[in-house]
């Protein structure tokens, strides 16, 4: 299940705040966005990262999610098995 729309909108407004599309439990990360540049729910979010877990894993949705974490650009986003850049743009990462 995705986080409820109100946590974006707190995200939105929150200096540094950053969304991050995950994969396989949290191991892969799809993307990193500075939160205030997304302009779509956070049940659009969740469809764009089905959407890349099938691309990345099949149909294995369970292990997907959407994190959020204030971050100044430069630094990194770690997960489990990644630093992924925080640009301050959009940051595909595969």
């Amino acid at each position: 299940m995705w986080p409820p729309d109100e946590v974006l909108a707190l995200a939105r407004q929150t200096p540094n705040a950053h969304v991050s599309l995950e994969g396989d439990w949290g191991s892969q990360t799809y993307l990193t966005v500075s939160a205030k540049d997304v302009r779509c729910s956070t049940a659009a979010l969740w469809r764009l990262s089905c959407e890349l877990d099938d691309i990345a894993w099949g149909d294995q949705h369970d292990g997907i999610g959407i994190d959020f974490k204030v971050k100044e650009p430069g630094a990194k986003w770690i997960s489990q098995l990644a630093r992924s850049p925080i640009t301050g743009q959009l940051c595909v990462h595969w």
